[in-house]
C-alpha cells in the first residue's frame, strides 16, 4: 500500500473522516470538550516507524527551516490533498536555544490551520512535553501535555504552542487542514502569551478545570 493510502488510513482512525472539514470538526470538538491527547491504535505502528524514516526518501520533498523561533529542522511534504501531512524533525541541539525563554528550545507559537500531530519518535522523551496555551480558565495557563512514541495531540488554528525538547529533541506526523510551506511568512506567528509567567498546569488538572468550569455555567 502506498504511503498516501496509509496516512489516510491513520486520519480516518483519529477523526472517522478522511475530509478538511472532519479534521476540523474533530479538532474543534476535541479542544471544547478538553479531550486533545490521545494514542494511536497499535495497528498503526509499523507504519509510524516507515513514516518515521521518510525524510531520506527521493520520492518526497524534504526542506530546513529555521524561523526566528524555531530550532532548526525539517520538513517533508508526504501528502497534500484533502488535507496535508509534514513529517517534521526538531532537533535537541542546545546551541540554538533561544536565550529570553527559560526552559524552551522553540519559541511558543501558533499556526493559522487546525492541527493533528502524532509522535514519530520511538526513543523515550525524558523531561519531553508538549506545551500548550489555553485561556478558557480565566487566565494565562499552559498546558504540560506527556509524550510518547504515537501520541497524538489536537488543537485548533491559532492556539500557541511549544515543546520542552527532550534530549533527543521530537518527530512527528503534523496533519493540517491546509499546507503553508515553512519557509514562507505565514507558516507560524509569536505568541502573545509570555509562557514564562503562565501558570503551568497538568493535562489532568486541565481537564478538571475545564469540566469545573462547565458545571458553573
Amino acid at each position: 500500500m502506498s504511503i498516501h493510502y496509509q496516512i489516510i488510513q491513520i486520519f480516518q482512525s483519529i477523526t472517522g473522516d478522511t475530509s478538511k472539514k472532519g479534521l476540523q470538526d474533530y479538532v474543534r470538538q476535541s479542544w471544547s470538550k478538553g479531550q486533545i491527547l490521545l494514542s494511536v491504535d497499535e495497528h498503526y505502528y509499523s507504519i509510524l516507524q516507515i513514516i518515521h524514516s521518510l525524510h531520506v526518501d527521493d520520492r518526497f520533498q524534504t526542506e530546513s527551516f529555521y524561523l526566528p523561533h524555531q530550532l532548526p529542522s525539517t520538513s517533508t511534504l508526504l501528502y497534500n490533498q484533502e488535507f496535508a501531512a509534514r513529517l517534521v524533525h526538531d532537533s535537541p541541539d542546545d546551541e540554538h536555544k533561544y536565550t529570553k525563554f527559560s526552559q524552551y528550545n522553540i519559541e511558543p507559537h501558533y499556526h493559522e490551520v487546525d492541527s493533528i500531530i502524532i509522535v514519530t519518535s520511538q526513543h523515550k522523551h525524558r523531561h519531553g512535553y508538549f506545551m500548550i496555551h489555553d485561556t478558557r480558565l480565566g487566565f494565562d495557563a499552559v498546558i504540560k501535555i506527556p509524550l510518547d512514541f504515537g501520541s497524538i495531540i489536537c488543537f485548533p488554528n491559532f492556539v500557541a504552542h511549544t515543546f520542552i525538547p527532550s534530549d533527543v529533541g521530537l518527530s512527528t506526523l503534523n496533519i493540517t487542514d491546509s499546507y503553508t510551506p515553512p519557509q514562507t511568512n505565514g507558516f507560524s506567528h509569536p505568541s502573545v502569551c509570555d509562557f514564562d509567567k503562565a501558570v503551568v498546569i497538568s493535562y489532568p488538572e486541565w481537564q478538571k478545570k475545564l469540566e469545573n468550569l462547565a458545571k458553573s455555567h
